[in-house]
C-alpha cells in the first residue's frame, strides 16, 4: 500500500487563532477529482483513517467499486448491483471529502421541490459562494434517480469511459438521506465545483450518486466551513499525470450528465 506524504492545506482564513476557526470547521480530502478523473483508484486510505478526519461525507472505494456515503460516522458502500453495505475499518480509499458535521443552519422544506429549485432555495440561504457547504437532507422524496460506478480492474480506465456502462435507478416515493457538498468554483480540478450528493435509503435498499430529486418533506441541515484541507497521493502514477488540462467536459458528463 502506498502512504501519501504530500498535505496541500488551503486554509481560505489564513490565521485560525485569529478568525476563530476550529477543527470542527475543517473539511478534510483525499486526492483530487482530477485525479480521478484520470483513473486513480488505487488504494490512498482506509476507512479507519477516513473515521478520524470527519464523520459525515462522500466518496468512492478502491478500484472505483461504488458510491460511498459516510453518515453518523458509519461508510455504505453503494455497489453497482444495487446492493448496499457497510464498510469496516480496513476498507482501501481513493478519493473521499469529509468533515465532522455541526449544522450552522436547518431549513425545513415542505413542499414538493424538484433538485434545481431546491438548489436555489439552498443558495439563497447560504452566507456565501466561496466557502465549503456540507448537506445532510433527511426526509421523504418523490423520486430519486441514481447511479453508482462498477468496480474497475488495472490499467484503470478513465472515470469518462466508465460511467458509459453506469447502472441507475429511480426511487419512487421513498424515506432516506443526501449527503455532500456544494464547493466553490475556484475548488475547479480539485473537487467538483457546485452541488455534489450521494443518496441512501432509509431502509438501506439502495442509494448512490445523485443525478435529479424531486422532494416531498425533507429537513435540510448545513454546515458551513473556511477551512479545507487536501492531502494529494505520492504514487508513481500520480506524480506523472498532467493536470494542465481542463476536464470540466469530462466532469459534467460523470457528475452532471443523466
Amino acid at each position: 500500500m502506498t502512504i501519501h506524504r504530500l498535505t496541500l492545506t488551503l486554509c481560505l482564513i489564513c490565521l485560525s487563532l485569529l478568525t476563530g476557526c476550529t477543527h470542527s470547521d475543517l473539511v478534510h480530502q483525499t486526492s483530487s477529482i482530477d485525479a480521478l478523473l484520470q483513473g486513480e483508484y488505487g488504494p490512498l486510505i482506509t476507512v479507519a483513517q477516513l473515521k478520524t478526519q470527519g464523520d459525515t461525507g462522500i466518496g468512492t472505494f478502491e478500484h472505483l467499486d461504488g458510491e460511498m456515503l459516510m453518515l453518523d460516522g458509519i461508510v455504505y458502500q453503494i455497489r453497482s448491483d444495487g446492493t448496499v453495505h457497510k464498510r469496516d475499518n480496513d476498507t482501501q480509499v481513493p478519493f473521499a471529502t469529509v468533515k465532522f458535521f455541526k449544522a450552522d443552519q436547518t431549513i425545513t422544506i415542505d413542499k414538493p421541490m424538484p433538485l434545481a429549485n431546491l438548489y436555489q432555495t439552498l443558495d439563497e440561504q447560504l452566507p456565501t459562494d466561496n466557502w465549503f457547504h456540507t448537506f445532510i437532507i433527511k426526509g421523504s422524496f418523490k423520486s430519486v434517480k441514481t447511479r453508482s460506478v462498477p468496480r474497475q480492474t488495472p490499467p484503470y480506465p478513465p472515470l469518462v469511459e466508465v460511467v458509459k456502462q453506469q447502472p441507475t435507478w429511480t426511487f419512487e416515493n421513498v424515506t432516506g438521506t443526501l449527503v455532500g457538498f456544494k464547493c466553490p468554483s475556484f475548488s475547479k480540478g480539485l473537487n467538483v465545483p457546485g452541488y455534489h450528493l450521494h443518496f441512501l435509503r432509509d431502509d438501506l435498499a439502495g442509494g448512490g450518486h445523485v443525478l435529479d430529486f424531486q422532494t416531498n418533506h425533507v429537513s435540510v441541515k448545513i454546515d458551513s466551513s473556511r477551512q479545507w484541507q487536501v492531502t494529494l497521493p505520492d504514487t508513481k502514477k500520480f506524480r506523472e499525470m498532467d493536470f494542465a488540462k481542463d476536464r470540466s467536459k469530462e466532469l459534467h458528463k460523470v457528475e452532471k450528465d443523466h
